[in-house]
């Protein structure tokens, strides 16, 4: 496998965990707007299994695909971007 394409299945999976994220931040924007409250209390549960049951298992998945190079793209990319 060439480096490139390694780094396209790297970036394509942080991508799909970035979309996840936005669909969460569309979702909570409009429970503020609209004053959901009971939409607000799904936030922490949803970011849970966001956080376990997608993108933890993601990079395992991608540290074992990837390895190495996998593992020096994390340090350089932002999980949750805002450097978190």
């Amino acid at each position: 496998m060439s480096a490139r394409s390694a780094d396209n299945g790297i970036s394509n999976r942080r991508h799909l965990q970035v979309d996840a994220q936005s669909a969460l931040q569309r979702r909570n924007g409009i429970a503020l707007v609209f004053a959901l409250d009971w939409l607000l209390l799904l936030i922490v549960p949803s970011v849970l299994l966001l956080h376990f049951g997608v993108v933890k298992r993601e990079e395992q998945y991608l540290e074992r695909k990837f390895g190495d190079q996998y593992r020096h793209y994390k340090l350089n990319v932002a999980r949750y971007g805002l450097g978190i």
